[in-house]
């Protein structure tokens, strides 16, 4: 009877248990394409549900609510000195400010954080890559030659940030190749993504190794330890300002390091001693790539001549639009002069017969000289103006 009473007991404890779990589950989640993501960080407080037992997945998060979550997701403890005034008597005002001390987020240039707006989907980007520590200079690779979403530019402040978080697949465009940076980031989608950022993880070290047979990368922890990854297919890989492989690297350099979910490096930054390599990156950079580092290096020992195609492809560009034909552009680049004389010539010859209305033999012959074809040719002119005025008169009617 004893061992009854405690089953029973246990019995009831389990289905308490479960009932309670089911009920604390929003139901406006259940189905929702987001219910996992919602459920993992609902179960370890890491977001919050409404008074009224809904979660609102379709609604937009606001910043204090995504900076919040943010916060508690990396562990960080609430601090309570800021200089954000609008902040003051908010419920995350610690979580924020433990974020602005990150250097995560920053407030607004009037020293306001605007807890209650909406965050846009460039702004969450924004603030996940910063938090991985893709703020600080050193960690972060050009990414330059990656190409932009399309209604992003390459002056847009997020598109680095957005191109980092592609390639980490922590959010991504649409099918139509746009990244729609204003639009506003909703519960279910910023759930989602922090669950894939608590999945990811970043190391300092230094680079120890490389095995490129195997795909593997051996680093030596700021504590000693030494660390054996393996490099991601599609890895962002950099060292100093250039994206690089990562058999460039140095036993010297330090070097910065995201992992996934499956702790293979996604994202290595290798940065130390400057080569003849960054060198010419750098000054490549410098001209805004008008000039590629092969270019810089050419001119750096004398040949200048890589440079002729480039100059003559441009002047080409430019003279065509100020209405010089291809053969005329060839002749002139090509110093044909008597090319260019005949070019010129009859071009001449076509604006004097569009102008005057004669034909445009006529006008050649004129400016030829050649008497004997222009006699000729006004008297075929004459007669076909008699004939046409004729056959314009009444004379047939």
């Amino acid at each position: 009877m004893k061992k009854f009473t405690i089953s029973f007991v246990f019995s009831v404890i389990i289905v308490l248990v479960l009932a309670s779990i089911v009920l604390a589950t929003p139901k406006d989640i259940r189905g929702h394409w987001a219910e996992d993501y919602i459920t993992s960080l609902l179960n370890q407080n890491l977001i919050n549900s409404y008074e009224d037992g809904t979660f609102r997945p379709n609604q937009a998060i606001t910043r204090a609510d995504f900076a919040e979550t943010l916060a508690k997701s990396m562990y960080l403890e609430k601090m309570e000195i800021t200089e954000l005034t609008d902040i003051e008597n908010h419920p995350a005002k610690g979580y924020i400010s433990a974020l602005v001390n990150e250097g995560i987020v920053t407030g607004f240039p009037d020293k306001t954080f605007r807890p209650e707006d909406k965050l846009t989907r460039a702004q969450v980007v924004t603030m996940l890559t910063r938090a991985f520590g893709l703020g600080k200079e050193n960690n972060q690779i050009n990414t330059h030659s990656f190409a932009s979403y399309l209604d992003m530019d390459k002056e847009h402040w997020a598109n680095d940030y957005v191109k980092v978080a592609t390639e980490l697949d922590i959010l991504n465009g649409y099918p139509d190749s746009t990244f729609r940076p204003n639009n506003l980031t909703t519960r279910a989608e910023a759930s989602k993504m922090i669950n894939i950022f608590k999945d990811y993880d970043s190391i300092n070290g230094f680079v120890a190794d490389i095995y490129p047979a195997s795909n593997k990368i051996a680093i030596t922890s700021l504590i000693g330890e030494r660390i054996i990854l393996n490099i991601a297919d599609t890895a962002l890989i950099g060292r100093n300002n250039r994206i690089v492989p990562a058999t460039e690297f140095l036993k010297t350099d330090k070097v910065f390091i995201i992992t996934d979910s499956q702790k293979r490096a996604r994202y290595i930054k290798a940065y130390g001693l400057i080569t003849r390599a960054d060198l010419t990156e750098q000054v490549s950079l410098m001209t805004d790539y008008m000039l590629d580092p092969f270019e810089v290096e050419a001119i750096a020992g004398g040949n200048f001549n890589v440079l002729k195609p480039k100059f003559l492809n441009e002047i080409r560009v430019r003279l065509m639009n100020y209405g010089l034909s291809p053969t005329e552009i060839e002749a002139l680049l090509n110093t044909d002069w008597y090319s260019l004389e005949e070019q010129g010539r009859t071009r001449l010859s076509e604006a004097v017969a569009i102008q005057t209305g004669l034909p445009l033999g006529l006008v050649e012959a004129i400016m030829s000289q050649d008497w004997d074809k222009v006699q000729t040719l006004a008297k075929v002119e004459a007669i076909q103006r008699v004939v046409q005025q004729v056959m314009n008169s009444d004379l047939f009617s």
